[in-house]
């Protein structure tokens, strides 16, 4: 818990001082409340399944708080940071749990981009980056912290 106050720290930091250098930063955020109720011991499979494993499977009354909260900082005209985070809260009849979903940063350039932390690939129209390709790497499942480097686009 002690790693993720850090990080909480170091994105606040960062939104701060991007306004006070930067007039041109960007930053989104969001607040999402959504609540599950069924009948019996649990809630069905399909309920649960593909949100990134926000949900409990053990419980029949959930209430889902998530905020979310991401931004850019151009450093020069070549190089931009980016960071972003995706925390959520969830409630049950039996327990409470604090999750960071998504945590990261990271440098874009023309060609290459760098990006460190726990953070899901980007949905593909349609909604087939649930579907296909790694398990691990989908919407099924909350992201693993990893490092990555890749293109910026196509070469």
């Amino acid at each position: 818990m002690r790693c993720s106050v850090k990080i909480l720290f170091l994105l606040v930091i960062t939104l701060i001082s991007s306004d006070i250098f930067s007039q041109t930063a960007s930053w989104n955020a969001s607040l999402e409340s959504s609540m599950l109720t069924g009948n019996g011991n649990s809630l069905p499979f399909w309920f649960t399944q593909n949100q990134m494993g926000k949900f409990s499977t053990r419980s029949n009354i959930q209430q889902l708080t998530e905020g979310k909260l991401s931004g850019s900082v151009p450093l020069n005209r070549k190089l931009t940071f980016n960071y972003g985070t995706d925390i959520a809260l969830l409630l049950t009849e039996k327990d409470s749990r604090l999750k960071f979903i998504q945590a990261f940063a990271g440098l874009s350039g023309r060609i290459f981009t760098l990006r460190v932390g726990a953070f899901a690939d980007d949905e593909i129209p349609g909604n087939l980056s649930t579907s296909n390709g790694n398990i691990l790497r989908s919407l099924n499942y909350r992201p693993y912290p990893m490092i990555r480097v890749s293109t910026s686009g196509y070469i």
